[in-house]
């Protein structure tokens, strides 16, 4: 956190709108998707502990999910500590070692899980499965809402699409609705895909189904330390003139209304000079070559690029385009201040400091600074 906010003054200094993180490739479509639903534009914490059933979409809970070790420590109360046990059930394309610690694993079709939660969806709605005292009281558009699940999503439709029968969808929409409080989460290989901001979107809403948001065992909202203000900046005329430019990934425009990071924009816009030509480009412990899809346009654009200063602890692909490489530090090397991942709810805040000391030219840096 204290690297975001001390990059974010720096750019609003020199006079750049053009502060585009990877975020676009990784946690929007999550945050997004919540906007959607609720209006709270950021990410999901969970009530683990008191959760009854669980239906978690292209969620590696015990390999990759984030925070890690919050999931691992929690597996194991929702496992073994509970006298009734946590059910859980893992939608996912890849037998993975989440499903098959779970109750059960129901293979789908990849980029499919929004049609599934919909059919769920259908299930819930058509039978009056759902919470109707929470719709009531806390849901607009439900009408509109139930008219779309029950008019394009019966399960033997989307069983078509995702290869879950049609059997399958209508037991696992009961148990879901039945067995509360439910929790629908959300994994990275459900929704960071094409459209993945409506597929997070859609699998919230289940949640909203069986009135698991905001109360014990459903979703909860993850509470943010706030920081004491940093002193105000002074800028100059050219840096106002430079903020006032339009960014070059389009957010909350025609091409992406209602995206806030579009980071796949970027070497398209480079390439293209849309909408004005790139001078000069920063990169601050990033690599696209490697995470991105389509390194190749990344290659390209960093080619064209007039000049390329990249800042990071080691050489890395796109390190190597570099006319300029300035070398920082590791996480184990360096001061700073952060908050916990998204996860507890309650909101955490850490001071980090340094274990080594830095390697090679850094250590010179150190000495020096």
């Amino acid at each position: 956190m204290s690297h975001e906010d001390l990059i974010l003054r720096f750019a609003e200094d020199f006079g750049t709108p053009n502060l585009i993180s990877g975020n676009g490739l990784d946690i929007e479509t999550e945050k997004l998707g919540n906007w959607m639903a609720d209006g709270n534009y950021g990410l999901t914490a969970y009530d683990l502990d008191q959760t009854n059933y669980l239906l978690a979409f292209g969620a590696d809970l015990l390999e990759s999910g984030n925070p890690l070790s919050r999931f691992l420590s929690k597996w194991g109360r929702i496992r073994r500590e509970k006298p009734n046990r946590t059910k859980v059930v893992v939608i996912h394309p890849r037998y993975s070692v989440t499903a098959a610690k779970a109750d059960e694993w129901i293979p789908i079709q990849p980029g499919t899980e929004a049609a599934l939660a919909m059919a769920i969806a259908h299930v819930i709605v058509s039978e009056k499965l759902y919470d109707e005292n929470f719709i009531q009281r806390w849901t607009t558009g439900f009408e509109l809402y139930r008219k779309w699940v029950q008019g394009q999503y019966c399960p033997q439709e989307v069983s078509k699409i995702t290869d879950v029968a049609p059997e399958t969808i209508q037991r696992i929409a009961r148990e879901f609705a039945q067995t509360r409080p439910s929790l629908a989460l959300r994994g990275k290989e459900a929704i960071n895909w094409p459209d993945g901001s409506y597929k997070s979107y859609a699998i919230f809403c289940l949640n909203a189904l069986v009135g698991g948001i905001d109360r014990p065992g459903g979703v909860i909202y993850q509470e943010i330390p706030h920081y004491k203000e940093m002193p105000p900046l002074v800028v100059d005329e050219i840096a106002r003139k430079g903020k006032k430019q339009p960014r070059i990934d389009f957010p909350k425009t025609g091409q992406f209304p209602a995206a806030e990071i579009v980071t796949h924009q970027l070497p398209e816009s480079i390439l293209e000079d849309l909408p004005y030509p790139i001078e000069l480009a920063m990169g601050f412990n990033c690599n696209f070559i490697m995470t991105a899809p389509g390194p190749e346009r990344w290659e390209r654009a960093l080619k064209k690029l007039p000049y390329y200063v990249h800042i990071s602890p080691f050489i890395s692909e796109m390190a190597q385009y570099a006319d300029l490489v300035l070398p920082s530090t590791t996480y184990l090397e360096e001061w700073g201040y952060d908050h916990s991942l998204p996860g507890s709810g309650f909101a955490e805040a850490k001071i980090k400091q340094p274990v080594v000391k830095p390697q090679g030219i850094q250590n010179l840096l150190w000495k020096f600074f």
